[in-house]
């Protein structure tokens, strides 16, 4: 949820996406909150999870024999119109409350992102870059592959390559868009055989220095502490150790 709050800045930012918000307006959002994290997700220390505090219409959390349900919004108020629900108690909420505090117990990996943006952008020379990009990685992890797979599964990637096809007749086509990654080799060429990021080690950094928030001149992290990253990377980089590498941690 908390990654589509960051898209909703983003597309209805600076460049306004008409496409992206169109849907967006369209959108109900029927959310459950966390009661088991993943042993990869780190979103209690980012302030994203385990339990939502707004985005969604309607908002369900699983107190043992019950689910509580929470209006978060008019949509979702009229959702529940015309549906048969017993009225919640205060021990209903008592019992999210003492939910939430064991699930916040429960998490693995964690990640301190006090003046993390600013550390990151002035760590464009640390070590670090060269070996996750080329010298083998960080313990416990192998030199990145840029597979993309990491930007694929990450929510708040919003990068996007567009692309024009016709039909036979080459009288009618269709401007069409798709996700696109920052870790792939043509992500960054332009005319001329140029490409901006060439090497592994500036794509891995650029990737990691936009979930850090400080890709762009940006404050904010663009990182929900889901793990989807750190799940799917076949070289096993884990973005937390990154981060306390970064912090001489």
């Amino acid at each position: 949820m908390y990654a589509l709050l960051k898209l909703d800045n983003f597309f209805s930012g600076e460049f306004t996406d008409i496409y992206y918000l169109k849907r967006r307006k369209n959108t109900c959002i029927v959310a459950l909150n966390c009661v088991e994290p993943s042993e990869y997700s780190f979103c209690y220390s980012l302030g994203t999870g385990p339990f939502l505090k707004e985005g969604y219409d309607l908002l369900l959390t699983d107190i043992g024999t019950e689910y509580l349900v929470e209006i978060g919004s008019d949509e979702g108020k009229k959702l529940l119109e015309k549906t048969a629900v017993e009225k919640a108690t205060d021990a209903d909420f008592l019992e999210k409350k003492q939910r939430q505090k064991l699930t916040e117990r429960k998490f693995k990996r964690h990640m301190n992102t006090q003046w993390l943006p600013q550390i990151a952008s002035e760590s464009l020379d640390h070590t670090v870059w060269t070996d996750l990009g080329e010298r083998g990685g960080i313990a416990g992890s192998h030199a990145c592959l840029s597979c993309g797979s990491c930007s694929l599964v990450c929510p708040t990637c919003y990068c996007y390559d567009v692309y024009d096809t016709t039909d036979i007749t080459l009288q009618k086509g269709i401007r069409g868009r798709e996700l696109d990654s920052c870790q792939l080799l043509e992500y960054a060429e332009v005319a001329m055989h140029g490409n901006f990021r060439s090497e592994r080690t500036a794509r891995i950094r650029h990737w990691m220095l936009c979930k850090f928030g400080a890709a762009a001149g940006g404050h904010n992290s663009g990182c929900v502490g889901c793990g989807r990253c750190i799940r799917v990377c076949p070289s096993k980089i884990d973005i937390t150790q990154v981060a306390r590498i970064l912090r001489g941690e």
